[in-house]
């Protein structure tokens, strides 16, 4: 699962395919014999407009001219085809007719417009009201898959919990028939609280979760965001380092952490964020290609040479990333004639564009995560 992981990822230097490609080779393949797609609509009695539809389809490049013209709307329900596949698309409780065998994926993003606030669309109601529709379709399913989408930074990772609690149902249905878990119900308190920064109750709640379930690493990450509004950085980063320790993917925080720093002018705090988030995620490419324009930043250029010359080791994508052994051989002789002659006093408007390319840090790697 590792190599399949790494094969399908945006954070490598030679993926065979990237995360959003997923569903197009699917179809593609005519592995399904059709497909239905829920769309996260508030009120499934809601009209759906078709023109909007085919407009937004078409934008997100989701499907071309020929495909559009096969989308009707009947009942609040979308259909076509896609990929010489018919789909249906509307609310979850229009769609039916799951006659054959069925794959069930669910995306965290799609509760995210579904969720306003804890006072009026409590996140827990609208989980547990999810899959009890999805229950009641009485689904011959032979597997449930589930992503996150964090690391196409869609989804914060504050809502990462939300895949242990569908994990908690999913596996065994019959626990919809039983009390909801009490750090459901600290968390469903805490996110109502927070509307009305009440962070002391709050920290209370989460140190019960920690309490109850010590191993839980999206409990640690309440803790982290607690210690933070409560200015406790050392207690904050100690949390921190505990949910990724139980779970990795908590480490995407670093970077974050990191931007947050460098925009407050501390460039050494930034990159010591920058070297946990590499530790969290050690095959990551782009982590190191960020520590090596820093380091420039910082006029460490031995260390940034040192870090590029392990990337031009790496086998990059001539399909995903064609520019990048071009741009990292411009990147290493910037850096050796640095180190050759030092400039002194050399300000940032004196560089060169070419120079200017190497360090801009929206340049080739930073947006390729």
């Amino acid at each position: 699962s590792d190599k399949l992981s790494e094969a399908a990822s945006n954070r490598s230097a030679n993926p065979i395919l990237l995360p959003g490609m997923a569903m197009d080779i699917d179809l593609s393949r005519n592995w399904f014999d059709r497909f239905a797609w829920a769309l996260p609509i508030r009120d499934p009695e809601s009209e759906l407009d078709l023109d909007t539809f085919r407009s937004q389809l078409i934008e997100q490049g989701m499907i071309n001219e020929a495909e559009s013209a096969t989308l009707t709307i009947v009942d609040r329900s979308f259909s076509g085809a896609l990929r010489n596949t018919p789909f249906a698309a509307a609310a979850l409780p229009v769609l039916t007719d799951f006659k054959a065998p069925v794959v069930v994926h669910i995306d965290l993003s799609y509760f995210e417009p579904l969720y306003k606030n804890e006072i009026s669309t409590p996140l827990l109601k609208i989980i547990t009201n999810t899959l009890s529709v999805l229950k009641e379709k009485d689904l011959d399913v032979l597997a449930v898959t589930f992503s996150y989408g964090h690391l196409d930074n869609h989804i914060a990772l504050d809502v990462r919990f939300i895949g242990h609690i569908l994990t908690y149902l999913i596996e065994q249905p019959e626990r919809f028939a039983e009390k909801v878990p009490q750090n459901w119900s600290r968390q469903a308190d805490a996110l109502y609280l927070a509307n009305f920064f009440q962070k002391e109750k709050i920290r209370e709640l989460y140190q019960a979760q920690e309490e109850e379930d010590p191993q839980a690493a999206w409990v640690k990450f309440n803790l982290y965001h607690s210690a933070a509004e409560f200015k406790d950085g050392s207690l904050a980063l100690q949390k921190l380092g505990e949910a990724v320790a139980l779970d990795n993917m908590y480490g995407l925080e670093y970077q974050q952490l990191s931007q947050l720093a460098f925009d407050r002018n501390r460039p050494d705090e930034a990159m010591r964020m920058l070297q946990l988030a590499a530790e969290s995620f050690p095959d990551d490419p782009f982590i190191r290609l960020e520590m090596a324009q820093l380091a420039v930043e910082m006029e460490d250029y031995t260390t940034a040479l040192h870090l590029v010359r392990q990337l031009q080791t790496l086998p990059w994508s001539p399909v995903y990333y064609p520019q990048m052994p071009d741009y990292l051989d411009g990147f290493a002789t910037y850096l050796s004639q640095e180190l050759a002659e030092p400039a002194e006093d050399q300000e940032r408007s004196d560089r060169t564009p070419e120079q200017q390319r190497v360090l801009h840090p929206d340049g080739p790697g930073a947006n390729a995560k």
